[in-house]
């Protein structure tokens, strides 16, 4: 398979199926207070980092040495943190933009 359809099989299943209701469960990850150790969804974020690498190494068809990060960034993929990032500030924007008469609209 070329590896633009891999890349096309991976962002159109592969994403939309880890990225489902991540409004709801997913905390970002931050550096706690004392800048040791990080706190909210650390176990999800490095499970997908893990299969998006995976990925990455499918459709650039790159030795299992390869940095990480540099395959996202030849294989044109968006780091976890940004995928997330954009679907929470997707999920605020629609919830910023209800209609006061909404039913949803006083909760958020």
């Amino acid at each position: 398979m070329p590896p633009h359809r891999i890349h096309q099989l991976y962002n159109t299943v592969a994403v939309p199926a880890f990225m489902y209701a991540a409004d709801v469960w997913y905390t970002g990850v931050s550096l706690s207070s004392n800048g040791r150790c990080c706190t909210g969804s650390v176990a999800a974020s490095k499970k997908l980092n893990t299969a998006q690498c995976h990925a990455a190494k499918t459709i650039m068809g790159a030795l299992s040495t390869t940095a990480a990060d540099m395959l996202e960034l030849h294989a044109n993929l968006l780091p976890i943190n940004l995928l997330f990032h954009r679907v929470l500030t997707r999920a605020t924007v629609c919830l910023g933009s209800l209609p006061e008469t909404h039913p949803v609209s006083a909760l958020a």
